[in-house]
């Protein structure tokens, strides 16, 4: 239940941004009341605190401890992932999760998700050809995930390839029109907002 709320909030579903995550956190801490020593609980709430507070040193925690306790558990590496790229100092690490994940899963329906953070991480490392590539395996598994576009978008522009990074832009439109630089840095503490990554997306020409 907390997860299918935070995808109301992350796919820009939700008509009560507070009271929608308000709810998310509640049903984390109550899953984490029944059992605060499971993998999965503790990887949600880790990826919840991360994602709508600014403690980040909690949610990091909580995510090691959940990769300590199953080392095989996927979910948890993508969400440890992208609770570090949240950071925005970390994307060493964020890239070693979502590598992680692939080994662990390495035939996994949400693959194109990781493949999308593994792009946002080289772009924050300066990789930018990589997350080009890497990015294009992710619309090779998953043409309509909007995020995909973002990271190719911002990669491109980053290497100057202007002409291709404005079809990223005009698909990513089409997918999600109302999209704004402005309100996707400020919707919630813990939206990936590294410095690279927002600046890729300004040279590529989407809306401020």
């Amino acid at each position: 239940a907390t997860w299918c709320h935070l995808q109301t909030i992350a796919q820009g579903w939700a008509s009560d941004l507070k009271s929608e995550s308000d709810e998310t956190l509640r049903l984390a801490r109550l899953a984490l009341d029944i059992d605060p020593n499971d993998p999965d609980t503790l990887s949600t709430f880790g990826r919840m605190t991360g994602y709508f507070t600014s403690d980040r040193e909690t949610a990091i925690d909580m995510l090691n401890r959940a990769v300590a306790l199953n080392p095989n558990l996927a979910s948890s590496w993508s969400r440890r992932g992208w609770t570090y790229l949240s950071a925005g100092v970390h994307a060493e690490e964020a890239m070693l999760s979502f590598e992680r994940f692939v080994r662990v899963s390495p035939l996994d329906p949400l693959l194109y998700v990781n493949f999308t953070g593994m792009a946002i991480a080289l772009i924050e490392l300066g990789r930018f050809g990589e997350a080009v590539a890497i990015a294009n395996r992710a619309l090779r598994q998953n043409q309509t995930y909007a995020f995909t576009y973002l990271s190719l978008a911002a990669a491109l522009a980053q290497l100057g390839r202007q002409a291709e990074a404005g079809e990223a832009v005009a698909r990513l439109l089409e997918l999600n029109p109302g999209f704004r630089i402005s309100e996707w840095t400020s919707s919630v503490p813990g939206q990936v907002k590294s410095k690279q990554f927002v600046s890729g997306l300004r040279l590529a020409g989407l809306p401020e």
